[in-house]
């Protein structure tokens, strides 16, 4: 399987994970817990390791990137060189 790096809209990195699993891929969101004070009070919440980014996984050879930069809530592919090379 390789994976590539996929950049998401503001806020929309939950919705993207949710399409591109609806199309067959992988979708990975690394999510850490922060805890901040909000009315007094201490609130935990999960927020993305790397904000703006996830990672998606395909064993489709070749990758339909028309179909994955056009998902709901990806904003463009990372490429090298203007080349999707997997991570």
């Amino acid at each position: 399987m390789h994976w590539y790096l996929l950049q998401t809209k503001p806020n929309a990195h939950s919705a993207a994970c949710d399409h591109l699993r609806r199309q067959g891929f992988d979708a990975f969101l690394p999510l850490v817990a922060n805890t901040r004070k909000k009315n007094d009070k201490f609130v935990d919440a999960k927020t993305p390791l790397f904000p703006g980014y996830l990672f998606m996984g395909t064993l489709i050879d070749p990758v339909p990137w028309k179909s994955v930069n056009g998902t709901r809530g990806i904003s463009a592919a990372v490429t090298l060189d203007g080349v999707y090379r997997p991570v």
